[in-house]
């Protein structure tokens, strides 16, 4: 009878376990935020496993298993409320998204939360199905004309001048103000016609990327967040460029497109130099130099870019830096055609690990540019086995540099070595990429 009993109780409890991680399973797939979704999994870690270790300590019928499993039960209720109560705290502290449902915030002012793409200022508000993205107050496509020029400033419009249109990246960044500063005295220089363009994208989420089990939400939401976001650091550099534009009496144009960068071929198409602050992706945020906009625009090769770290009071010494590579070969050549800075001293610098080959690359470009009455001499060579600040210090002296990318390492053996490319981005004013 008591073998029965016993048998019925571990069933009951093998049953009951079972059933309670289920419903914690199915709580996983369901809840929308990790606190909820947390909620759920301790119950499937103290709950069900308690009642399977209980179910099978009582089926195996010895005092050493039933003690072995209310021991395992005790550890259970000991460290999982704790590493529970853990995860939690970080996740709030990191900023993971809280349910729209959620009703209160109890540890709102208590912990330093460390929002990230979440706006901690939510309204509660009841589920419904969520409202087309695209019509979330979206900036419409404008054009602002700025004050006219001052015929004084631009008695050179009549001299023929190589760049008759510059196109200035708007994006809020921490150079946003510098890039903004060399597109207008550039114009005011040359005479060029400057639009000032900015461009949001359009998409509503990661498209075909792998998400997790409710991630699909939290994806469209983080996108929509990350627009606004863009629009309100494009409006700002807008105010900001139109009233340096009218400080210097220069006229130009604003734009402001909602799509996506892949409206730039019509945008771009035509313009002679582009100018992106530097240190930003496509979205507006900081980025490493391999991912920054100004390295995507120049693989696309739709217009010579002008990266834009500090704003010089003039050029007077420019760097070429010339490597091993296919893109070397055309840095002179695109430099004279741009007819940027034709009064600067130009020192054309082999790098990279092939010094042969970047020697004989470097003294032809010094050839070109001095048929084309550019002062251009040789500079002393780098590569990569030097170090960093070493690589800095050499730099230092040129107000702007011409290069083929903005990153050359590839592969593990790159990354343990000096990145020349890498150091005068962090290093020189102003980089061009032709």
């Amino acid at each position: 009878m008591m073998a029965a009993i016993l048998d019925l109780l571990a069933a009951a409890c093998l049953v009951g376990g079972a059933v309670v991680i289920a419903l914690a399973a199915i709580g996983l797939v369901r809840f929308p935020d990790p606190f909820t979704r947390m909620h759920a999994a301790t119950k499937a870690g103290v709950v069900g496993s308690g009642l399977v270790l209980l179910g099978a300590g009582l089926a195996l019928g010895t005092v050493a298993a039933l003690l072995t499993a209310l021991a395992a039960v005790l550890f259970l209720l000991a460290t999982t409320p704790i590493a529970s109560h853990l995860l939690g705290r970080a996740a709030y502290v990191a900023g993971a998204p809280i349910a729209p449902a959620t009703i209160g915030d109890a540890l709102h002012g208590v912990l330093d939360r460390k929002v990230f793409d979440i706006d901690p200022a939510r309204r509660t508000r009841v589920r419904r199905s969520p409202a087309p993205m695209p019509e979330e107050t979206a900036m419409t496509p404008l054009t602002m004309p700025m004050q006219a020029a001052d015929p004084a400033q631009t008695r050179g419009r009549d001299q023929p001048a190589p760049v008759r249109r510059i196109v200035c990246w708007l994006a809020g960044a921490a150079c946003q103000r510098q890039a903004s500063a060399v597109a207008l005295e550039m114009a005011q220089a040359t005479g060029a016609r400057l639009t000032a363009l900015s461009i949001v994208g359009a998409d509503d989420g990661p498209g075909r990327t792998a998400l997790p089990a409710g991630g699909g939400h939290w994806a469209r939401w983080l996108a929509s967040t990350r627009r606004k976001r863009m629009r309100h650091a494009a409006a700002h550099a807008f105010a900001e460029f139109q009233e340096m534009a009218g400080d210097a009496g220069v006229q130009a144009e604003a734009r402001h497109e909602e799509g996506g960068l892949g409206m730039l071929p019509a945008r771009l198409a035509g313009a002679d130099l582009v100018i992106v602050p530097a240190g930003i992706d496509e979205q507006g945020e900081p980025a490493r130099a391999a991912d920054e906009l100004a390295a995507r625009m120049a693989t696309a090769r739709l217009a010579p870019v002008l990266r834009v770290a500090q704003a010089p009071d003039s050029v007077r010494r420019v760097a070429l830096l010339v490597g091993g590579g296919p893109g070397c070969a055309r840095l002179a050549h695109a430099f004279i055609h741009g007819g940027l800075w034709p009064q600067a001293e130009v020192a054309v610098i082999p790098v990279g690990d092939q010094p042969e080959r970047a020697t004989a690359a470097a003294l032809g470009q010094i050839e070109l540019l001095q048929a084309h009455g550019r002062r251009a001499a040789a500079g002393d060579p780098l590569d990569g086995t030097m170090a960093p600040v070493d690589v800095a210090t050499r730099l230092r002296r040129y107000d702007a540099a011409i290069v083929s990318a903005l990153s050359a390492n590839s592969g593990w053996f790159g990354a343990v070595r000096t990145d020349i490319h890498e150091v005068a981005a962090d290093t020189v004013p102003l980089l061009l990429l032709p």
